[in-house]
């Protein structure tokens, strides 16, 4: 395998505990914030908003939908807590982006071929100003860019009216960034109008791309009314390592069902906990720029997005090797990689890059990537003793058992007993351990280290 110089590692295979795991493939639709502010339409309290939303749209006699007006409730009439819709009039939504946007069977708007443009109308039907408009759509597989999305309306100042464009104070984007098509995004937007004299306006906003189906979207506005934000920011959650076939976990924000899970208010507090996958345990987290090795972490939201990630590690090789090799795809054609004991067995060396697949396992590497680099981590020299770093499983459970040796002349190796210098995790689910010889009394440390591992027994 070559010991990379004066300092190197090793992998012997052994015998171990095969851990079965299972396989959640899956994600989940999304669905609408709720403001708080809507609650006033049924008597409960609150300011109340005219609401209104398409979750149906029409089209001409060749089943296309440009240019047509998509009133509001077309299928039901209340939200998921069962306010109902008061804006029935006075609001349209219009694809105005390409001729060859159809509405599906399922009822989306969609186009193959070209990208799709909307316009949502709103005329005043009253004499109080807007204070407050919040709209979202639900679209599949992408969702709308925020420089792509604005209010106008016509301001009545000295002079001739004039159009002012506005880009949305608060924005919110829900987006696991899976990039799968059936994935349903939300994607959430508010206006402060206060005191601009607004009465009516419209949304101007386009898709990134072609083959993004708009499923559905909403409409709040208020009037007359002191301004309320509503919309927060995101958790922007993430799970590593990132593997070729399933996710190592999931984060638990452990809030209330029914709660809002994904947009925060500035203040909140959630305190979060790592779910592995059946395989994996969880080891700690990155926030803030930070490591932390801990079961949970709490997360205090400013009036930015908060990025966490959720580190875990695999409990056994058959887990790693389940999960880091490819799945059989008829579609792509790619073969059961995992199953494979030529490309997948611990013996295999499918990268050719010199270690079979149990060292890429102990020690941190792709095995589908000649990485030696990766591997053989810088190493150094403390008080006059060699030191070696080498990467492991971010977890007691593992079942990997590490035996540093010495030796004076790279020729005769003698097993010793190591001491850890310093640990300390990375994103990759594995610690980063560096270690020297342990010495006592007036023995000095051999000059060259390596290390071997080996599965327990």
């Amino acid at each position: 395998m070559g010991w990379g110089g004066a300092a190197g590692w090793a992998a012997v295979m052994g015998v171990g505990c095969i851990l079965d795991t299972g396989r959640v493939v899956g994600a989940e639709a999304g669905q609408f914030v709720v403001p708080g502010i809507r609650l006033g339409v049924t008597g409960g309290g609150g300011v109340g908003t005219l609401f209104g939303y398409w979750d149906l749209f029409v089209a001409d006699d060749e089943g296309y939908n440009f240019g047509m007006p998509n009133l509001p409730g077309l299928l039901g009439g209340e939200d998921e807590v069962g306010n109902p819709s008061t804006l029935t009039v006075g609001a349209a939504l219009f694809q105005t982006g390409t001729d060859s946007a159809f509405v599906t069977s399922s009822g989306a708007i969609y186009s193959f071929s070209e990208s799709t443009a909307f316009r949502v109308e709103y005329t005043a039907s009253h004499e109080e100003t807007v204070t407050n408009v919040i709209f979202q759509t639900l679209t599949g597989g992408r969702r709308f860019d925020l420089e792509d999305i604005w209010l106008e309306y016509l301001s009545e100042g000295e002079g001739e009216p004039r159009t002012v464009r506005r880009a949305p104070e608060f924005k919110a984007l829900d987006d696991p960034q899976t990039g799968a098509f059936a994935e349903r995004l939300v994607s959430a937007f508010q206006w402060d109008l206060s005191g601009r004299g607004v009465r009516g306006f419209q949304l101007v906003f386009s898709a990134p791309g072609s083959s993004m189906p708009l499923w559905e979207a909403q409409l709040d506005v208020v009037m007359g009314s002191p301004f309320q934000q509503q919309l927060g920011r995101l958790l922007r959650g993430e799970a590593r390592p990132l593997l070729q076939f399933q996710v190592a976990g999931r984060i638990d924000t452990n809030m209330p069902s029914g709660a809002e899970t994904r947009f925060h208010l500035p203040a909140a507090v959630l305190r979060l906990t790592g779910v592995p996958t059946m395989g994996f345990a969880h080891a700690g987290w990155h926030s803030d720029g930070a490591i932390q090795e801990t079961s949970e972490l709490e997360v205090v939201f400013g009036n930015d997005d908060v990025p966490v990630t959720a580190i875990f590690a695999p409990l056994s090789y058959s887990t790693w090797r389940t999960y880091w090799f490819q799945h059989a795809n008829a579609v792509l054609g790619t073969p059961a990689d995992h199953l494979n004991d030529a490309l997948s067995g611990m013996a295999a060396d499918p990268d050719g890059d010199g270690a079979e697949n149990f060292a890429e396992f102990a020690f941190g590497g792709d095995p589908y990537v000649a990485d030696a680099s990766v591997r053989e981590l810088p190493s150094g020299v403390a008080d006059a003793a060699p030191l070696l770093a080498y990467r492991q499983p971010a977890s007691a459970q593992v079942g990997v058992t590490y035996q540093l040796f010495a030796s004076e002349t790279l020729v005769d190796w003698v097993p010793v007993d190591m001491v850890v210098v310093s640990r300390e995790l990375d994103t990759t689910g594995y610690w980063r351990v560096t270690v020297r010889e342990a010495t006592t009394g007036d023995t000095a440390a051999r000059p060259s280290l390596r290390l071997q591992a080996s599965l327990k027994p």
